[in-house]
């Protein structure tokens, strides 16, 4: 195995990816992410009450976001004539023999194979694992929308995951999912953000797709499909905005009205429709005031019980 980061952009590129011929399907793979988005629901939040509606498609956008960077480089993968995505009908085996070997040994490691025939209680499933048929050689994926919330302890466990599952992977593949022999395996995890990028560490910045995948424009690619979402992610919640202010407004409204309605009891409506006259005026003010005396005596008076056990 092999986890030897030292690629360059200086390397030639074996393939191309035409944007314009690639825009229907970014654009296909886009919608199907916002009819994600948009068809998620809320549930009633005292906190965030009208605006529930909008944190729960904020919310929905970060994860559809990371299902559509996955689905884009899929889709780029397939530029490359020599690659293939490979689908996983489970999750790879963690084996605690390289978690220690791991754990026993720094830097790169090179030609470590173990069998994957072994019962593991712990699992990782890749976001994507791309064969290259014509190198026997496999990329171990993991992308992210964005690293900068993930701790570095979150980031170590996921790096050792990994590693762990690309120490069985040459023959787990063979044996899974039938794949060519495998003689070499890579592990990156992709930062969408590309505010994090460290190859010593296995993180790659999106725009650098095109070096791990070997295809030209790849990085360019991938930054028009998040334009593309973007753009149409900001139009949906700014939609969403006007409606929940509009029912704002309307909620707001109804709710004045209905508290004028509560106060306008018969007694005030006497008090109210008797302004038309000075005199009649200071007559309801005191049979108010002769009532509050005559209800005064009898105030209970003791520790609050609560409407229900009065």
């Amino acid at each position: 195995m092999t986890t030897d980061t030292s690629t360059s952009k200086a390397m030639s590129l074996t393939a191309t990816a035409d944007i314009a011929a690639l825009r229907p399907d970014l654009e296909r793979l886009v919608e199907q992410a916002i009819d994600a988005v948009s068809g998620c629901t809320a549930k009633p939040d005292a906190t965030f009450g009208v605006w529930a509606e909008i944190v729960a498609a904020i919310r929905s956008t970060a994860f559809h976001e990371g299902k559509l960077l996955e689905r884009g480089i899929a889709r780029l993968a397939a530029c490359n004539p020599d690659l293939s995505v490979v689908p996983l009908e489970r999750p790879m085996p963690v084996v605690p023999a390289a978690r220690e070997v791991l754990r026993r040994n720094e830097g790169v490691l090179r030609g470590l194979r173990l069998s994957p025939e072994v019962h593991s209680r712990e699992t990782y499933a890749p976001d994507l694992v791309i064969v290259d048929r014509k190198r026997h050689a496999a990329l171990i994926l993991d992308v992210k929308r964005s690293l900068l919330s993930y701790e570095m302890p979150r980031l170590n466990e996921l790096r050792s995951k990994m590693l762990a599952v690309a120490m069985i992977a040459s023959d787990w593949l063979t044996l899974e999912c039938r794949t060519p022999p495998i003689v070499d395996v890579s592990v990156a995890i992709v930062d969408g953000s590309d505010e994090m990028i460290d190859h010593e560490r296995g993180i790659w910045g999106l725009s650098e797709i095109d070096v791990l995948l070997e295809i030209e424009g790849a990085g360019a690619a991938m930054g028009v499909l998040r334009d593309l979402f973007g753009k149409r992610v900001r139009a949906l919640l700014a939609e969403r905005c006007r409606k929940e202010v509009q029912q704002s407004f309307i909620d707001a409204a109804s709710a004045s009205l209905s508290g004028l309605e509560a106060v306008m009891e018969p007694g005030a409506s006497a008090l109210l429709g008797s302004s038309n006259s000075g005199g009649g005026l200071i007559d309801s003010v005191d049979d108010v005031l002769a009532l509050g005396r005559a209800q005064a005596g009898a105030a209970r008076v003791g520790f609050a019980r609560g409407r229900v056990m009065q």
